[in-house]
């Protein structure tokens, strides 16, 4: 990748200079949140060109996964590859895997064996992260399931991460509730 190319990449993400801060892409996102962008043609994430532009080419049928669990995140020390297994052991460690019923023998990344324990034990813990927005009516709403409050209510949970993140000021008229700085 060129100087230009790469010059133009890191002017669109913020940075936090602390010592495990992350570096939000701040350019388009993804469904989910990750970032995007075309590089010769094709839509790739953010998040694996940040790590070839720091690392190099790497095989690309790896995945490029966070350490820090923050979708936008392109800060090259917080991203490692690994397999699909790899990243599906890293979400049940992590307690993030809510899905494991789906797998079958037949359909599961662990070539038809059952999967371990450890991943079904997480179900249900996954994106149990508290989150805090402004309805449209001007009510807070609280809650710790975005996932599941997306679905109920008809909403993309890409565009309310980026509202609930600060990423985006507005999403069908939700907009951030910003907790009150403790210096």
């Amino acid at each position: 990748m060129d100087i230009d190319f790469e010059r133009r990449f890191w002017a669109r993400v913020r940075r936090d200079d602390s010592e495990d801060g992350c570096w939000v892409w701040t350019g388009s996102l993804m469904t989910r949140g990750y970032g995007r962008l075309w590089v010769k043609g094709r839509r790739e994430g953010a998040h694996r060109v940040a790590y070839e532009i720091a690392y190099g080419p790497f095989d690309k049928a790896l995945r490029v996964l966070h350490h820090c669990d923050n979708p936008p995140c392109v800060r090259p020390k917080h991203l490692f590859l690994g397999t699909q297994l790899d990243n599906m052991r890293d979400a049940a460690r992590k307690g993030r895997m809510t899905n494991c019923y789906r797998w079958t023998s037949e359909n599961n990344p662990n070539k038809g064996k059952p999967l371990p324990d450890y991943i079904c034990d997480a179900v249900g813990r996954a994106h149990e992260r508290p989150f805090r927005v402004r309805a449209p009516d001007g009510e807070v709403i609280e809650g710790i399931n975005l996932t599941k409050y997306c679905r109920e209510h008809g909403l993309n949970q890409g565009g309310m991460w980026s509202v609930i993140n600060g990423l985006k000021p507005h999403y069908r008229g939700y907009t951030p509730v910003y907790y009150p700085r403790i210096k």
